[in-house]
This record gives structure tokens, sequence and C-alpha cells, in this order.
């Protein structure tokens, strides 16, 4: 698996942090910017964050931006992308196991060890593989070839 991270401007320092938590874990990863605070435009990084996770079903991402909102938003427009904008452990595990999200999208006000302990879940839940929770992934799945 390779985690690739994007930020705008909002998420910057989070990202910042997450860096440091990755790099102290030893996780593999690509920094895909931004590398500063200066404004920039969100949906930007989460294109180059979505299309690496598509080349690869193993892949995931994170992205951060003020609220996490615009980037969930983004991402999602990309075909085998489920990215959710997510603030507690107990939503992250839920929605790896039944919901198979593969992009984790955080606000970059939310507390810095809160956010390295919903990344950790994140990397580590796997997904269940009971028939109902696969069913109702492949229903969401089936929306993309409409």
């Amino acid at each position: 698996m390779m985690l690739y991270l994007g930020s705008d401007h909002g998420g910057f320092a989070l990202k910042e942090r997450l860096d440091a938590f990755l790099n102290e874990r030893g996780i593999a990863y690509e920094d895909l910017g931004t590398h500063n605070t200066q404004s920039c435009d969100y949906p930007e990084f989460a294109a180059l964050v979505a299309t690496r996770v598509q080349a690869d079903i193993a892949h995931r991402g994170i992205l951060i931006c003020t609220s996490g909102v615009g980037m969930a938003i983004a991402a999602n427009k990309f075909r085998g992308i489920y990215a959710a904008r997510l603030t507690q452990p107990d939503e992250v595990k839920i929605a790896r196991q039944h919901n198979g999200i593969n992009v984790l999208c955080l606000p970059g006000n939310i507390a810095a060890n809160l956010a390295c302990e919903m990344v950790d879940l994140f990397l580590k839940t796997p997904l269940d593989m009971s028939d109902r929770h696969q069913h109702r992934r492949q229903l969401i799945a089936d929306f993309e070839k409409q």
C-alpha cells in the first residue's frame, strides 16, 4: 500500500504534523503538497491524491483543508474514490470497515493527536468482507456506471 497526502493552505499545518507521525512509524507515503501556507486551490490537491489512489486498489489517501468538506466533494468526483470527511475515531473505523473509504478527509483545525489516532485506524482497519457490506459497496460502485 502506498499512502498519499494532500492539503491546501488551511490544512498545511496538520499535514506537516501527519508527515512527522508517518515518518516516526516508518509508513511509506508521498506528500503531494501544498508545501507552504500560501493560498491555493484545494481541488488541485484532491485531484493529485485521487488519481494516485485510483491507480491501485491498495493505495489510500489523506486530504486536509480548512473544513475537510471541499476535499471530500472534489475527491469523490473520481471513479473508484470513496472519500469521507470524518472527525472521530469510531467514524473512521466504521467508514473503513463498512463503506471501504480509501481517502480520509480531515478538517485542518482538528487536534493533531486525534488526527494521528484517526490516521492510524484508517491504515490498519480492514474491510468487513461480509456479504451485506460487500453488497452495499457494490451498489455504490454501480452508481458510477450511470
